[in-house]
C-alpha cells in the first residue's frame, strides 16, 4: 500500500493546487485525499483481490466521472502503481470519463515508461500547469 508517509513534502502542496484548477475549470463534486474542505474520495476494490485503492482526487464535469492521480510514490512501488492506474484508467473510461496524472518534475520519463509498457490509458498534465493556490485557499 502507498502510504503517506511515503509521499514528498510538496504532495500536499501539489493536492491543494489540483483541486483549485479543478474548480476553476468547472469541475463538481470534487472529492480530495487529506485536503481540508473536500471529503475524501471513495475507495475502489479490485475484482478477485483484497487490495484497495483510493485516488488522490475524483470530480465531475458534464456527468463523467474523471480520476486525478499526482504521480508522487516512491520507485519501489512499482508493482501497486500499475495495479491502480490500471484499475483507475479502466473504470474511469466506463463511466465516459479520464484519467489524469499530475506529474511533477523529474518524474515525467517514469510515468510516460509505465503507460507505455502496460498499456495504461491516461492524460499526463505537468503540475507546472497548476496554478499555486494562496496560503489562506
Amino acid at each position: 500500500m502507498i502510504l503517506a508517509k511515503d509521499r514528498t513534502p510538496g504532495y500536499e502542496q501539489m493536492m491543494t493546487n489540483l483541486a483549485g484548477y479543478l474548480h476553476n475549470r468547472g469541475y463538481e463534486n470534487i472529492r480530495a485525499q487529506a485536503i481540508e474542505g473536500y471529503d475524501d474520495p471513495s475507495g475502489l476494490q479490485k475484482k478477485d483481490s483484497s487490495q484497495s485503492f483510493t485516488p488522490d482526487i475524483t470530480a465531475r464535469k458534464n456527468g463523467d466521472k474523471h480520476f486525478f492521480e499526482i504521480v508522487d510514490y516512491p520507485q519501489k512501488e512499482q508493482d501497486l502503481i500499475v495495479t491502480k492506474w490500471m484499475l483507475l484508467s479502466t473504470l474511469a473510461r466506463r463511466m465516459d470519463g479520464s484519467l489524469v496524472l499530475v506529474v511533477p518534475h523529474g518524474k515525467m520519463s517514469f510515468t510516460n515508461r509505465i503507460l507505455r509498457s502496460h498499456g495504461i490509458q491516461a492524460n499526463v498534465l505537468s503540475a507546472r500547469e497548476l496554478p499555486v493556490a494562496s496560503a489562506g485557499a
